[in-house]
């Protein structure tokens, strides 16, 4: 049978390895440490990541005015159906390009070997 000593040494042991499980665990879920640790040790992509986000976020134009004159009637414009035909046609572009691509790959890899063969000659 276990005497005294025995079972608090073994709690001892048992609570120093809840202890550093416990310190491995937050160290791996501190997330702010490990994007300090990153950034530091790679600043230049990390830089340039956030650059081109910015670059990326503020791309959107600011409205132009319009060139009509004060108390003009607005024309029916060919515009708005145009930019509503777009706001059809460009998602449709964006979902089956994926599909698309391969072709694209090939078609573009045939002409560009037509290309360099009428130059190596």
């Amino acid at each position: 049978m276990p005497t005294i000593d025995d079972l608090r040494r073994e709690i001892d042991a048992s609570r120093r390895d809840v202890q550093g499980d416990y310190a491995a665990l937050r160290a791996e879920l501190d997330f702010g440490a490990k994007a300090r640790r990153a950034v530091t040790a790679h600043p230049l992509p990390w830089l340039s990541g956030a650059a081109l986000l910015g670059f990326v976020l503020s791309g959107r134009r600011k409205p132009r005015e319009s060139r009509r004159r004060r108390g003009e009637p607005l024309a029916a414009s060919r515009t708005g159906k145009s930019l509503s035909l777009l706001g059809l046609l460009l998602p449709a572009a964006r979902l089956a390009f994926p599909f698309l691509r391969p072709a694209l790959v090939a078609l573009a890899t045939r002409q560009l070997a037509a290309v360099a063969e009428r130059f190596a000659r």
